[in-house]
């Protein structure tokens, strides 16, 4: 794979990561009940996702009008993910 392609399966992943982890997490106000504070959360937001669960992101930015096949995606989804847990 070239690297241009492999830029851009980089550009792609971290970008399908980053709107994951940039997503407004806040309680919605018109649905709290007045007399009671915000719900709860269990702290996952803190918790490092899995190594398969960045896997199901990467590929859920796939899409048919790319230059790869599925399992092309696939195979530059996982190997880009572990050059950067190394």
């Amino acid at each position: 794979m070239s690297n241009i392609a492999k830029t851009l399966v980089s550009v792609m992943c971290l970008a399908a990561l980053s709107a994951t982890a940039s997503a407004d997490t806040t309680p919605n106000a018109a649905t709290s009940k007045p007399d009671q504070s915000p719900a709860v959360t269990t702290g996952s937001i803190d918790v490092e996702p899995s190594f398969e669960k960045r896997i199901e992101e990467c590929m859920a930015a796939w899409d048919r009008k790319t230059h790869m096949t599925k399992a092309q995606w696939k195979r530059s989804c996982r190997t880009t993910l572990q050059s950067l847990a190394d």
